[in-house]
């Protein structure tokens, strides 16, 4: 299965957490991903200015993120549930 399929039967099974790790494994090098530098100081607030770069911003990333989070927690319920 390509990852633009694997990508969109996880879409449709959200609790398949098997085709979650496959797909997370597939993920971008981190030699080759894009690193967002922080949006907060050291000493916890915000800078106060959006990044953006190849056209993308990081507020999209941080959308990414929260959803991948999201979906983990999610799947991470499901499986205790499982267990117990």
């Amino acid at each position: 299965m390509s990852t633009k399929e694997l990508r969109v039967y996880v879409l449709e099974h959200r609790l398949d957490v098997e085709a979650l790790e496959v797909l997370f494994s597939r993920r971008t090098p981190d030699s080759e991903a894009i690193i967002y530098p922080s949006m907060f100081t050291e000493d916890g607030k915000e800078c106060g200015r959006q990044y953006s770069y190849d056209g993308r911003s990081a507020r999209t990333a941080n959308s990414a993120i929260k959803w991948s989070v999201l979906i983990i927690s999610k799947s991470l319920a499901v499986r205790k549930k499982k267990t117990i």
